[in-house]
């Protein structure tokens, strides 16, 4: 009888479990390859060249940021495939592919486009992020990263943190530390300034690992291997799943974590401190590429089409 009552009091959190539906969508022209929020402002970066400002109140577009077009090797005008966009101190931060599939990164600032990297720098840059001291933090294909002074247009170091290609780069929210993942499976922590490796997490991926988030003092990572890792000072684990885990997320506070579950686009939500999955996120429509949280109840994610979905967990 024991047995039974205490079974029937770990299946009763999967009784309430729900289906989460988004309370918004925001739609841009072009497929969404990466945004960021800041400020009560959304910036969703784009393959069509803008970088499209929504103000999160009213849900409605407020300015977009418009790239002049690149010439491909066919001489066609097209438009620049940005990949990775960031915002800090009021000035945004645009990494995109131009020229010969070099990568070129603009700083906007006052209304104006200045450009920092181009592309006869002949770098591969995979992100560009903002670092705690308003430099930039690059982090290319071959896993080098790159300290690079806005003022001087001019690199602070080049370190080459891993011989492997790169899986991921996240920045801390303190802006302090990289987080960069390669197709080993290792994650490595590193001081941005620096660019010493301060942690070389435990091995919990057998490949590579596409995805890595940071909330907290917790790391979640997604991998190749069907594998989300979750690395906090209480201790690892792994949650293993029956897919390969493109996309993972995590809490401010590190109480509450996401993954990208098998191939109907449903996000899983899981509980941090006991591994336990709870409510699920439902309607996306393509693969999920880019999972946010705002706060400790409020979520975007993204996906290779023309959306980001907000996700309140309260209602």
């Amino acid at each position: 009888m024991k047995k039974i009552f205490l079974s029937f009091l770990f299946l009763l959190p999967l009784l309430y479990a729900r289906d989460i539906h988004s309370v918004a969508i925001f739609t841009v022209n072009g497929f969404v390859n990466d945004f960021v929020a800041e400020e009560n402002r959304l910036f969703i970066a784009t393959d069509r060249g803008t970088v499209d400002i929504f103000d999160l109140t009213t849900m409605s577009l407020i300015y977009q940021i418009v790239l002049e077009p690149v010439e491909n090797g066919r001489g066609e005008r097209v438009p620049v495939r940005i990949l990775s966009v960031d915002v800090h101190g009021g000035q945004i931060l645009i990494n995109g592919i131009v020229e010969n599939g070099f990568r070129a990164v603009w700083l906007f600032d006052n209304l104006r486009l200045i450009p920092i990297v181009e592309a006869s720098d002949r770098l591969i840059i995979k992100e560009a992020r903002f670092s705690e001291k308003g430099h930039m933090v690059l982090g290319t294909f071959g896993s080098e990263l790159i300290r690079y002074s806005i003022e001087e247009r001019a690199p602070l170091y080049n370190k080459q943190p891993a011989d492997m290609a790169i899986g991921d780069m996240a920045m801390s929210a303190d802006r302090k530390h990289v987080m960069m993942s390669d197709e080993s499976g290792a994650v490595r922590i590193i001081h941005a300034e620096s660019g010493r490796v301060v942690r070389l997490l435990p091995s919990k991926h057998l490949d590579n690992v596409f995805h890595v988030a940071m909330g907290g003092k917790v790391i979640v990572t997604g991998g190749n291997d069907r594998k989300v890792g979750v690395f906090r000072e209480r201790g690892n684990y792994v949650i293993r799943t029956d897919f390969p885990v493109y996309c993972v997320g995590v809490s401010p506070k590190g109480r509450t974590g996401v993954y990208l579950k098998g191939d109907a686009q449903i996000l899983q939500l899981f509980d941090v401190e006991t591994g336990r999955e709870t409510d699920r996120l439902v309607g996306h429509e393509a693969v999920v590429n880019q999972i946010r949280f705002l706060d400790e109840k409020r979520i975007l994610s993204s996906e290779k089409g023309p959306s980001v979905y907000l996700w309140n967990l309260s209602r």
